[in-house]
């Protein structure tokens, strides 16, 4: 659902949030029409979620029953063989829905990463396995106790996430499974297997997934030598990048159709300095933007010793050595790649960044995103600097 504005009484001129595929602006003729649309991400559609999925044909007839409250609309899908009785305003009963995010539950259906998470979980479980799941908003634990686990312990505080997983225990039959808000001695000593899902609920950046190495690092001493851990690392990655208009949301007005907007520009900069951090987290696949630098890694952290090791010297060439061209950047990208069982598991790009091109972003999980104030037109002879702390004691990162 979405909304237009007609701004004359002609109707020439249209405001239209539409999306690209329907949008009167777009030339679906072009090779990428959503991209040469106008940017209105602060007028975004409206999506509803149907209570059953319905299979309709070319030709038949279904009836869209439309019901709304004081505070929300919601839909209902009819033919001849589907009827209801009331129309009842869809609400969680789960409880999934109100404790975690909607990209944290893309994340959770995100069935080809979590096969290999899960591959390497049953490759690692011995006889009698005990296992520890740090993550108590992922369902690796309750899946080790399907796969032969004798016990599964969860660590979970939030009493929110506590009832969901009680729930799904109970659902599945699972005798084995144990939710602690707290890990005693007698419980650490009879871990074999440590499981986590890097993706916390409250995680907001990807540095602060790390919570597993803090964890690891404050319960280390309590854990056997032979333990297993997944994932095995974890690797920080950044490039320079030109957004094609997530910088908008940054980036002064100066002069609008003529206006000098330069008062209204110092009065929005001197409250972000306030209030907004200089890097923040973005679903960058709903951004379009190309690579403008080669991706360079900035830490590597290994779990089973927690050895960080911090890569180069913080300096880094923007552009190649062997590029004489000049390109623009306007801000810069931060994602996490996993390890599990050898190989990488991005958080970040699906596939490999080619400078120049287009990046395809994952599309469960979110990027820290640094916004310059404005486009730089780059050379081989600019770099670019950086300062990575890792503090495991005090989990700050």
């Amino acid at each position: 659902m979405w909304w237009e504005l007609n701004m004359d009484m002609e109707g020439k001129i249209c405001l239209s949030c539409a999306p690209w595929w329907t949008h009167p602006d777009a030339d679906l003729s072009s090779d990428r029409p959503q991209d040469k649309i106008p940017w209105r991400d602060h007028w975004m559609q409206g999506v509803y979620y149907l209570p059953q999925e319905m299979t309709v044909q070319k030709d038949s007839e279904v009836s869209l029953v439309s019901c709304q409250d004081e505070y929300s609309l919601w839909f209902y899908l009819e033919d001849e063989k589907t009827k209801y009785r009331h129309y009842s305003r869809p609400i969680c009963e789960c409880g999934v829905h109100m404790a975690i995010s909607r990209t944290h539950v893309s994340y959770l259906n995100d069935g080809k990463r979590s096969k290999r998470f899960l591959a390497q979980i049953k490759e690692d479980l011995v006889k009698d396995a005990t296992v520890l799941d740090f993550n108590g908003s992922s369902f690796l634990g309750m899946a080790a106790a399907k796969m032969g686990a004798k016990t599964v312990y969860i660590l979970e505080n939030m009493k929110l996430n506590i009832n969901i997983l009680n729930d799904y225990i109970k659902e599945n039959a699972l005798e084995n499974v144990i939710v602690l808000s707290e890990l005693t001695d007698e419980v650490l000593e009879k871990v074999t297997n440590v499981v986590c899902d890097p993706n916390f609920s409250s995680a907001i950046l990807p540095w602060e997934n790390l919570k597993v190495a803090y964890l690891l690092h404050k319960y280390k001493s309590k854990l056997k030598d032979s333990v297993t851990i997944v994932p095995e690392s974890c690797e920080f990655w950044a490039m320079p990048v030109e957004f094609k208009d997530l910088h908008k949301i940054r980036i002064p007005l100066g002069t609008c159709e003529g206006i000098d907007m330069t008062m209204f520009d110092s009065l929005v900069e001197s409250s972000r300095l306030i209030s907004d951090a200089e890097i923040e987290a973005q679903p960058l696949w709903e951004y379009p933007c190309k690579c403008r630098g080669e991706p360079r890694k900035l830490v590597e952290l290994q779990m089973k010793d927690l050895k960080v090791t911090y890569a180069s010297d913080g300096v880094h060439p923007i552009v190649d050595s062997e590029s004489q061209a000049s390109n623009p950047v306007n801000g810069f990208v931060i994602w996490a790649v996993w390890m599990v069982g050898g190989k990488s598991i991005s958080a970040g790009p699906v596939e490999w960044p080619n400078v120049g091109e287009r990046v395809s972003w994952d599309m469960h999980t979110r990027q820290a995103v640094k916004i310059l104030k404005k486009t730089k037109i780059v050379s081989n002879s600019d770099k670019w600097n950086y300062q990575v702390a890792c503090d495991l004691e005090n989990g700050h990162f």
